[in-house]
């Protein structure tokens, strides 16, 4: 039944595994023996595809806020960066650099090493 139905449906098909407690094969018979309706079966598919979407937009969701947290991460290391070079150019050492940019000291060690 899946393998015709598509992916949405596999999709429908999985959550409703999930949500009975019910195992692959338990679920397929009670749709086969209940589900003779085609308007019914068109109204899963329709489901299927409202989850499909929802289930799309949430990852898109979540993806531009990992961007956005990751942009900011980068944004606050290369400004930790700028101040270390210019801390360690007047002549302080690591130890006294990584306090004053938050950053600990092995974390700025590997920064720095990086950017050489």
């Amino acid at each position: 039944m899946t393998g015709s139905a598509g992916p949405r449906f596999r999709q429908v098909l999985l959550y409703l595994l999930y949500a009975a407690g019910l195992t692959r094969e338990e679920l397929r018979e009670k749709i086969q023996s209940e589900v003779t309706d085609q308007v019914l079966r068109e109204d899963i598919m329709s489901t299927a595809q409202l989850l499909k979407m929802e289930g799309h937009q949430e990852g898109l969701q979540e993806g531009m806020q990992a961007g956005i947290q990751e942009g900011l991460r980068k944004g606050r290391q290369k400004e930790a960066l700028l101040v270390a070079r210019r801390l360690l150019a007047i002549g302080m050492t690591l130890e006294e650099i990584a306090p004053i940019v938050d950053f600990p000291l092995a974390e700025l060690q590997a920064l720095l090493a990086r950017e050489d």
